[in-house]
C-alpha cells in the first residue's frame, strides 16, 4: 500500500471517528426540548442565499443557462421549524441534466462550532453510505451544531449545492431522495432528517424545485380556491402565464371540470395570452342547487414549438341556500293529546347532511324561550319527523325548526307555525242514594266526571281536573222550574273525584227530581247532566239511622265510641247490617257490636261502634245500614266527623358512664362524674309508633344556657341513638355543664319540652397521710396518723363549693377512725394496712391512700440476783442481775445502777429475740458518798433495736430497789484480849444479817 493511500485511509478513519463521536456525544452535550409542537418545511430554493433565507410560497423555479458545463447554485433551506441542532439530507437530481459538484455550509444557520457528519457527492466524499442511497445524482450532507439548539421557530439556510449543467430541459425536478436512508426521518418516505438532540427527529414537510434552462412558460392561479353560493355573486380567479428563458410564443388557454354533470358555470377570458405573458380571468357562478358541492377546474396552457403544455388547478366550492319548511300534524288539538312536526329541505344539495332541531314555544309567534323537542339527522336532504309531544295545558303555542347546514349547505330556519290547544269536553253523570224513600227519610246525590282532562302522569307540571259541581233539586219529576241548590262542592284536584251532595230530609210524600252541573276549569269545558233523576217519597216500611254524636275527638293510638241507633219506620222489622265509608280511607278503624242489629217493629236497636285511631287527621265517616227483607239501604243524615289528634309524647334521659355502661349517680339533682370520665346521654321517648328525631344539646354552663353544641339523631324502630363521643367531650377539668334533649315530634306525636340534666365534673380529693413515728412499731405503742397533707384539687375552681369534708380510717385490725389527725395502738404483733379515704363536698368521689406497717412486741425480764443492804463508805457495793428478751425484736439494752436516782454504773447488753444475758455485775463505788441510807435501783434505762436506731418508745424503768445503809468507818473498841474476837464477831453478825436479808428480800423475776 502506498503512503498516499495510507494517509487517505487514516483521514477516512479520523473522519469516521469524528462522525461516531458526534453522533454519540451530541445527544449528551445538547439539551433537548419539547418537540413536535411546530411543523416546518424543508425546501429547495433559488438564490440569493443567506443564513436567514426561508422557503418560497410555491415550489421554486431554478433558472439556468443552457450552456453545457455552466454552473447553478441551489439552496436547501428550512422555514418555521421547531428547535434544531443538526440535519442529514439527501438531495436527488437527474444527473444528465444537473450534475452536483460541491456542497458547503457557508451560509448555514447552525451555530459554531459545527461537527460535519457527511458531505457525499455522487457517492464520493465523507460519510458516504451507499446502502442509504448515496450514488449518482445524490448529494448527502449532514452536520451537528455543538453550541446547542436553535430558537424556534427556526428559519434559514441549511446548506447549498453547486451543480454543473449537463443537459437542457424545460423542467427537471430537484427533489429529495425517497426512502428512510438508514436514519429516522422527519418527512415520511424521504431522506430528510432534522435533529434536536433527542431520540425522535423534528416533524417537517418537504417542497421540491424545478430546474429550467430552455425557453418555456409557467401558469398559476390566484386564488386556487374559489367559493360561490347558488344564486349569489360570481367567484373569480386570476390565471397568470409567465415566460421563462426567453419563451415568446403565444399560449392558448382551455378549462375542464373533473366531472361531466352538475357543474357550475365557468368562463375564461381571454383564451390566448400573447407572448406567454399576461393574465386571464376565470369567472365561476352557480344557479342550481344540484351544483352544490366540490369541483375541480383544470386550466391548461398550450404553446411553443415543439408544443409545451402547462396546467394549474382551481378548487371550487359551491354552497346551496336551502329553504326549510315545516308542517304540523294538526292545527288544533284537545288538551292531553299529542302533536308532532315534520320538515323538508328545498334547494339543498342532493347529499345534504347536518341536523334539524324542532322547537316548541309557549307563545304564538315563536318568541321567548323555546323547548327543543327533537334533533334529527339529515340524510341526503331527507328530514325525519319530530317526536310526538303531549300538550297538558290549553292555549296558543308555536313550532319552528332550524337547520344547521353542512359544508355545502348554508343554515336555514323555517317559518313559525301556530297551533291551538283547546279544552276537553267532559260529561257528568249522577246517581241518587235511593229513588224511593219514606217521609222523614233522607236522600243524597253523587256525581262523577268522565271524558275530561285529568292531568298528565305523576310528576308533570300541571294539576288534575278541578272546578266545582252544583247539585240542584226540583219540585216535580222533570227537572223544570226554579231549582234549589242543595250543595256546591269542589272537585278533588288530586283524584278528580266529586264529593256527594249533603243528605236532604223529605218530610212529606211526593215526587222530586235531581240534577248536577260541572263548572269547568282551565282545561275542561262546563258539563250538564242531561238525565233527570226522579225521587219518590211515599209511605212504606223503612228505618232510620242516628248517632249519639256526630263529632268524635280521639288521640292517635287510642279509641273512642259512639252509639248507633237504628229505628223502625212504618212497622219495619228486620236485621240491619251496619257498614261505613271513611274519607280518607286509611288511618281510622271502626268496629260495631252487635252487628247486624235485630230491629223490632216500631222499635229500635243500638250498636256500640268503636273508632280506633292509627293516624292523625280529620276523617268523615258515613254510617250506612242495609237490610235484605225488605231490601233497603239508608245512611245517616249527617256523617260523623272524627278528629284524631297527636299523642302526647314524653321523653326521659339518663347519663351513663361510657366505660362501664352504668348509670351515673345523681346527687342533689345533678349528675356527678369524676374528671376523665367518658359519658353518653341516653334518651327514651314514649308515645304512639314513635318516629322522627331527637335533638340533644350540650352546654358549658350548668343550667342549659348559652350556645350549645347540637346533635340531631334519627329514631329507628323506636330506639333513640345516644348522644356520645365525639359530640360529647371527655371531661378532664372540674366545672358545671349540662345536657338537654327534646323530641321533635312526628305525624302522630307532639314534640316534648326540653329536659335539662345538670352535670358536675368533680376532681376527686387526694388522700395522703404520714406516721409521726418511725419503725419499729410496738404493741400498745400509741401511733399518730396525720392526714393534713390530703387536698381537693378543684376546691379553688370557679363557683365550686368543695373541699375535703370527711376522713375515714381503716387501721387494718378491724377498727376505724375519723378526723384529719388520729392516734391508734395495736394489741398484737403482725402486718397491718392502714387505708385512708377522703371525700369532698360532693361525697361521691374520693381517692384513697394506704400504708402497711409491721408491729412487734417488746418483752424484757430483769432479775436482781444478789445485792447488799449496807456497807461502809469507801467500799464498793456489787449487785448481780440477769436480763431475758422474750419479745420479737432483737434489742440492745442499757442496764443502769442508780443510787438515789443518780446512775453510778451501767452496762450495755445485746440480746437477740428469745435470749438470756446471764448474770452480770454492776458496782457502786461509795468513796464519794457520805453516810446515810440510799435507795439503790437496778433498771433498764433505754433500748434500741440491734444495729438500728433507738426504739421510739421508752421501756418502763424497772429493776430491784433496796435501801443500803452507808456508815463511816470507826475504830474498833479495845477489848480484853485484843480486837480480833470483836472483828470476828462483827463479821459473823454481818454475814448472818446479809444471808437473812438475801433470803427474805429476793423477789421473783419482774417483767418489764
Amino acid at each position: 500500500m502506498s503512503d498516499n493511500r495510507r494517509i487517505s485511509l487514516l483521514k477516512l478513519l479520523a473522519i469516521l471517528g469524528i462522525m461516531l463521536l458526534g453522533a454519540t456525544i451530541a445527544p449528551m452535550m445538547i439539551p433537548s426540548s419539547a418537540h413536535g409542537l411546530i411543523v416546518g418545511i424543508v425546501c429547495v430554493a433559488a438564490p440569493p442565499i443567506t443564513s436567514t433565507s426561508g422557503c418560497p410560497s410555491s415550489p421554486a423555479t431554478i433558472i439556468g443557462s443552457p450552456t453545457i458545463g455552466s454552473r447553478v447554485v441551489v439552496a436547501i433551506n428550512i422555514d418555521g421549524s421547531d428547535a434544531l441542532n443538526g440535519f442529514r439530507i439527501f438531495v436527488k437530481t437527474d444527473i444528465t441534466i444537473l450534475n452536483p459538484v460541491k456542497a458547503d455550509l457557508n451560509n448555514t444557520l447552525l451555530a459554531q462550532p459545527i461537527l460535519p457528519l457527511a458531505n457525499c457527492i455522487n457517492g464520493a466524499g465523507t460519510g458516504c453510505s451507499l446502502s442509504s442511497g448515496d450514488g449518482p445524482g445524490v448529494v448527502d450532507v449532514g452536520a451537528v451544531s455543538l453550541a446547542g439548539l436553535s430558537t424556534p421557530p427556526t428559519t434559514g439556510n441549511l446548506f447549498e449545492i453547486v451543480y454543473q449543467v449537463a443537459g437542457t430541459t424545460t423542467g427537471s425536478t430537484i427533489g429529495f431522495l425517497a426512502g428512510s436512508c438508514g436514519t429516522g426521518t422527519s418527512v415520511p418516505g424521504y431522506c430528510v432528517t432534522i435533529t434536536n438532540g433527542g431520540s425522535t427527529p423534528n416533524e417537517e414537510t418537504a417542497q421540491t424545485g424545478t430546474f429550467i434552462n430552455l425557453p418555456t412558460f409557467t401558469i398559476s392561479a390566484s386564488p386556487t380556491f374559489v367559493s360561490v353560493t347558488v344564486g349569489g355573486a360570481s367567484g373569480i380567479s386570476t390565471i397568470t402565464v409567465t415566460p421563462i428563458v426567453g419563451f415568446t410564443s403565444d399560449v392558448g388557454l382551455t378549462l375542464a371540470f373533473n366531472s361531466t354533470s352538475n357543474n357550475p358555470s365557468a368562463t375564461l377570458a381571454p383564451l390566448t395570452i400573447p407572448g406567454a405573458s399576461g393574465t386571464s380571468t376565470l369567472t365561476i357562478s352557480a344557479t342550481a342547487s344540484n351544483q352544490a358541492g366540490g369541483h375541480n377546474i383544470t386550466i391548461t396552457g398550450t404553446g411553443g414549438s415543439p408544443t409545451q403544455t402547462r396546467s394549474v388547478s382551481v378548487i371550487v366550492k359551491v354552497t346551496a341556500n336551502p329553504v326549510l319548511t315545516t308542517s304540523l300534524s294538526a292545527p288544533s288539538i284537545v288538551v292531553g293529546t299529542s302533536i308532532s312536526d315534520s320538515a323538508s329541505l328545498a334547494q339543498a344539495s342532493t347529499s345534504a347532511g347536518g341536523t334539524v332541531t324542532y322547537n316548541l314555544f309557549s307563545t304564538p309567534s315563536c318568541t321567548g324561550n323555546s323547548q327543543p323537542i327533537s334533533s334529527v339527522s339529515v340524510t341526503a336532504s331527507s328530514v325525519p319527523n319530530s317526536r310526538s309531544v303531549v300538550m297538558n295545558q290549553t292555549g296558543t303555542f308555536s313550532f319552528n325548526a332550524t337547520y344547521t347546514g353542512d359544508f355545502y349547505n348554508n343554515p336555514s330556519t323555517s317559518p313559525c307555525e301556530q297551533f291551538n290547544v283547546i279544552k276537553a269536553s267532559p260529561s257528568i253523570s249522577t246517581t241518587l242514594s235511593s229513588t224511593t224513600i219514606n217521609p222523614l227519610s233522607t236522600a243524597s246525590d253523587s256525581a262523577s266526571i268522565t271524558g275530561g282532562f285529568y292531568g298528565p302522569p305523576s310528576g308533570a307540571p300541571f294539576s288534575s281536573i278541578v272546578g266545582n259541581v252544583t247539585y240542584t233539586l226540583f219540585a216535580g219529576p222533570a227537572c223544570t222550574g226554579t231549582p234549589s241548590v242543595i250543595s256546591f262542592v269542589p272537585v278533588n284536584g288530586n283524584t278528580g273525584s266529586v264529593p256527594d251532595s249533603r243528605p236532604v230530609q223529605f218530610n212529606a210524600t211526593g215526587t222530586w227530581s235531581w240534577n248536577a252541573t260541572y263548572s269547568g276549569d282551565l282545561n275542561n269545558d262546563p258539563a250538564v247532566n242531561h238525565t233527570c233523576e226522579v225521587l219518590t217519597v211515599m209511605v212504606t216500611q223503612d228505618f232510620q239511622i242516628t248517632s249519639s254524636s256526630n263529632t268524635v275527638s280521639v288521640q292517635v293510638g287510642n279509641a273512642a265510641t259512639v252509639t248507633i241507633t237504628v229505628t223502625s219506620v212504618q212497622g219495619f222489622s228486620s236485621f240491619v247490617t251496619i257498614t261505613n265509608s271513611t274519607s280518607p280511607p286509611s288511618g281510622l278503624g271502626l268496629v260495631c257490636n252487635p252487628n247486624p242489629l235485630n230491629v223490632p217493629a216500631n222499635g229500635a236497636a243500638m250498636s256500640t261502634c268503636t273508632f280506633t285511631a292509627f293516624s292523625t287527621g280529620t276523617y268523615t265517616v258515613t254510617i250506612r245500614g242495609t237490610s235484605t227483607t225488605p231490601p233497603l239501604s239508608r245512611s245517616m243524615i249527617q256523617p260523623i266527623t272524627v278528629t284524631v289528634s297527636k299523642a302526647t309524647a314524653t321523653i326521659s334521659t339518663q347519663i351513663f358512664d361510657a366505660t362501664t355502661n352504668t348509670a351515673v349517680l345523681v346527687v342533689n339533682g345533678a349528675v356527678i362524674i369524676t374528671n376523665g370520665t367518658t359519658i353518653y346521654d341516653h334518651a327514651s321517648v314514649t308515645g304512639y309508633a314513635i318516629t322522627g328525631s331527637v335533638t340533644y344539646d350540650y352546654y358549658t354552663f350548668g343550667d342549659c344556657s348559652g350556645t350549645p353544641i347540637t346533635k340531631t339523631v334519627i329514631i329507628s324502630g323506636g330506639v333513640v341513638p345516644n348522644f356520645a363521643s365525639p359530640d360529647l367531650p371527655v371531661f378532664n377539668t372540674a366545672g358545671f355543664f349540662s345536657i338537654d334533649a327534646m323530641y321533635n315530634g312526628d305525624g302522630n306525636n307532639t314534640s316534648t319540652p326540653l329536659t335539662c340534666e345538670p352535670l358536675t365534673v368533680n376532681v376527686p380529693a387526694v388522700a395522703a397521710f404520714n406516721l409521726g413515728t418511725s419503725a419499729p412499731f410496738i404493741v400498745r405503742q400509741n401511733l399518730t396518723f396525720n392526714a393534713t397533707a390530703s387536698f381537693d384539687p378543684d376546691a379553688l375552681a370557679p363557683s365550686f363549693i368543695d373541699g375535703i369534708v370527711s376522713y375515714s380510717w381503716d387501721f387494718g385490725d378491724g377498727s376505724s377512725g375519723s378526723g384529719s389527725v388520729v392516734t391508734h395502738f395495736y394489741i398484737a404483733t403482725g402486718d397491718y394496712t392502714i387505708v385512708l379515704i377522703v371525700a369532698d363536698h360532693y361525697g361521691v368521689s374520693a381517692r384513697s391512700a394506704s400504708l402497711t406497717i409491721h408491729v412487734d412486741t417488746l418483752l424484757v425480764q430483769l432479775s436482781v440476783v444478789t445485792a447488799a443492804n449496807s456497807t461502809t463508805i469507801g467500799k464498793s457495793v456489787s449487785v448481780s442481775a440477769d436480763v431475758k428478751n422474750s419479745g420479737t425484736l432483737g434489742l440492745t439494752l442499757t442496764v443502769t445502777l442508780d443510787v438515789n436516782g443518780k446512775t453510778v454504773d451501767q452496762k450495755t447488753i445485746d440480746l437477740p429475740s428469745g435470749k438470756d444475758s446471764g448474770t452480770f455485775t454492776l458496782t457502786w463505788d461509795t468513796t464519794s458518798f457520805t453516810s446515810g441510807n440510799y435507795n439503790v435501783t437496778v433498771r433498764i434505762a433505754n433500748a434500741k433495736t440491734l444495729g438500728a436506731a433507738p426504739v421510739s418508745v421508752s421501756i418502763p424503768a424497772s429493776g430491784e430497789s433496796t435501801q443500803v445503809a452507808l456508815t463511816a468507818p470507826s475504830q474498833a473498841p479495845t477489848l480484853p484480849g485484843g480486837n480480833t474476837p470483836w472483828i470476828i464477831l462483827a463479821a459473823l453478825v454481818v454475814i448472818a444479817v446479809a444471808a437473812y436479808l438475801f433470803l427474805r428480800r429476793r423477789r421473783k423475776i419482774q417483767t418489764v
